[in-house]
């Protein structure tokens, strides 16, 4: 059973003591900010009384310094925790595709999922922090002042900004399929686009007129329709937070006007509202701050989606490499032995394989020679070393040379650095002159004798084999 986005989410967002201590910077942040909105609210009740409190001016002044340490504290830790959940997305990224060999020259498999790990992962994560800070931070600040506004004035405030936030939530809840449609066609045009772009460089270097012809038509396509659904998205989103802030508004400032009316009447009060109204005002900007991203929660959850899809559905789909095997067109040259029929046999065989034995297993194209050492790589797992006839596998000491020079580097290193007993080769010899094949099987010899067994695919038969 495939489980939801959100549950493998819970293994990438884990900061860990980081998010403690965030929520204690943000709570004392959010206090120091109530205390200097009750001593700006005291100042305009002393004023109104011709009597200006001189310990709540030092109050006022205190606060307003004290509040910045904790609030940049408050931003290293978002940043940190960012960084954190994007490693925790690489490691569960790694780990899923770790050993899935059949998808190792999917093209279609890649153009999908390559996207994700260098680019969209992180950015879908770093909108995830940038709303979590701004509705943390921004809800807090709301809830604090809120508080005060109540003691100051009464409990008609705190009414009028529950009502108001309710109307908001329905009409985000009602807008909410709509902003998810909108922001999933984004996703999937921009993924395009990011994997034409990938493909730019030889194509307009070399400028072949018929790849470069191709290369402008698919760009120009996709590229507006990116675009296109960017517009839309935005468009979606901006009046669903349009209409949520007028519906939150409506009775906040009803309740305001009827504030600033009745506090004609009493000069004290005259004082606090006159004194607070930028604080006042500022926390409607805040709500509709908070709107907005709210309105921007469907988006978001759409992207983290896109990124984390993908990878549960790949154990839900697999495509058995064994199934690719035509067993009946392979042979080897072991032990004047024939090769085996099934997988079961086969393994069976190896693993009562002295080391220091060199197997070449030859067959037509097509038949499943690849796919074959793939499979033994699959299930000896750490006892064998896999190496592709083309492949990017990281080295840290990655020499440059030509593909000879690269081979017989990549060997030496393997022999120094890996743990593995099994070499798997899978075409080593395509494309090689015949002196750095002679080189490469000279090697191989040294492989045998540190007790390495070899089993390779070879591009063509050549006389040496069984050296």
């Amino acid at each position: 059973m495939q489980k939801h986005p959100f549950y493998t989410l819970a293994t990438i967002l884990n900061p860990g003591r980081s998010y403690l201590y965030y929520w204690i910077a943000l709570i004392i942040t959010q206090s120091i900010g109530a205390l200097n909105t009750y001593s700006i609210a005291k100042l305009g009740e002393s004023v109104s009384t011709g009597c200006i409190s001189i310990e709540y001016f030092i109050i006022f002044c205190i606060t307003l310094i004290l509040a910045y340490p904790p609030g940049l504290y408050i931003l290293y830790l978002n940043q940190k925790m960012t960084y954190e959940s994007y490693y925790q997305y690489i490691q569960l990224f790694s780990k899923t595709l770790s050993n899935k060999l059949e998808h190792l020259e999917n093209k279609s498999f890649k153009k999908l999922h390559y996207p994700l790990l260098t680019n969209e992962s992180y950015q879908v994560i770093d909108k995830l922090y940038q709303y979590h800070f701004t509705v943390t931070a921004y809800s807090m600040c709301v809830v604090f002042n809120l508080l005060v506004f109540v003691h100051m004035f009464d409990n008609t405030l705190l009414i009028s900004y529950g009502v108001g936030s309710f109307l908001g939530v329905f009409i985000i809840l009602l807008l909410k399929s709509k902003i998810a449609k909108s922001s999933k066609e984004y996703q999937e045009n921009k993924i395009l686009v990011q994997d034409i772009l990938q493909t730019s460089w030889d194509t307009i270097i070399i400028n072949n007129e018929l790849n470069k012809n191709e290369w402008d038509k698919s760009l120009d396509t996709h590229f507006h329709k990116r675009v296109s659904s960017s517009l839309k998205m935005l468009l979606v989103r901006e009046i669903t937070t349009i209409s949520s802030m007028l519906v939150v508004l409506l009775p906040i400032l009803i309740n305001m006007t009827y504030k600033f009316l009745y506090a004609e009447f009493n000069v004290n009060m005259f004082g606090i509202f006159v004194a607070t109204l930028h604080k006042q005002v500022q926390l409607v900007q805040y709500m509709q701050t908070i709107f907005s991203y709210q309105a921007m929660f469907s988006q978001i959850k759409t992207h983290l989606e896109g990124i984390l899809s993908p990878l549960l559905e790949i154990n839900e789909k697999q495509d058995k490499l064994e199934n690719r095997i035509q067993w009946n067109l392979i042979n080897w040259n072991f032990a004047n032995t024939l090769f085996p029929d099934n997988l079961s046999d086969l393994l069976n065989i190896l693993s009562k394989i002295p080391p220091g034995q060199r197997i070449t297993i030859s067959g037509p194209n097509g038949s499943g020679k690849s796919s074959l050492l793939k499979i033994i790589k699959t299930k000896t797992g750490k006892k064998a070393y896999y190496l592709p006839a083309h492949h990017t596998l990281f080295f840290e000491d990655q020499k440059q040379g030509s593909t000879g020079e690269t081979f017989i580097n990549n060997v030496q290193y393997i022999l120094k650095h890996a743990q593995a007993n099994i070499l798997l080769l899978d075409e080593w010899n395509a494309n090689l002159s015949p002196e750095t094949t002679q080189k490469v099987h000279n090697l191989l010899k040294e492989v045998m004798k540190d007790k390495i067994t070899i089993i390779e695919v070879l591009h063509n038969q050549i006389p040496h084999q069984v050296d």
